[in-house]
């Protein structure tokens, strides 16, 4: 059985770096976003997705190992990392609740500059929505009613004729 928590060691251990790697990243798209680095922003959302890949599958590893860890022990498939440790050998209980302590506060962090990088996206877009109104003469060809307006609406701000 300690074998098991070796393997759940190992497997947290390398969702943990993952998890290092994706929080990297993050930072790195957010400081795209707010210098508006096209090239660096294309390459921080290819390194986000394959990382997020990767910390799917390791993932699946790791509730694979508990699953198995959790029948010896007779406890539900379900069962928390945190119940986990109370029945592991002493030398590993430290560090265990270590990297889960550690993977939380990663977890708070991916999420908040996640959250950011979504308010900044959306900022981004908003802002060129208004620019390309500025500099387009924009309106619908038919009526809220669905009729065919004759002339389209103009709400360009930038008068062309000038």
């Amino acid at each position: 059985m300690e074998s098991l928590f070796l393997e759940l060691k190992n497997a947290l251990e390398k969702q943990m770096q993952t998890m290092k790697q994706l929080l990297y990243t993050a930072r790195e798209h957010n400081r795209a976003l707010r210098q508006l680095d096209i090239n660096l922003l294309n390459s921080t959302l290819k390194k986000e997705e394959e990382l997020a890949a990767t910390l799917s599958r390791q993932d699946q590893a790791r509730k694979n190992t508990t699953s198995g860890l959790a029948e010896k022990l007779g406890l539900p498939d379900d069962v928390s990392l945190s119940q986990f440790t109370d029945t592991a050998p002493s030398g590993i209980i430290g560090e265990l609740n270590a990297i889960r302590e550690s993977m939380k506060s990663m977890a708070l962090e991916l999420d908040e500059i996640n959250a950011l990088n979504e308010s900044l996206t959306k900022q981004a877009m908003r802002v060129n929505e208004m620019i390309l109104r500025i500099f387009t003469q924009t309106g619908k060809a038919y009526s809220p009613a669905g009729k065919k307006v004759e002339e389209p609406l103009k709400l360009s701000l930038l008068d062309k004729k000038v």
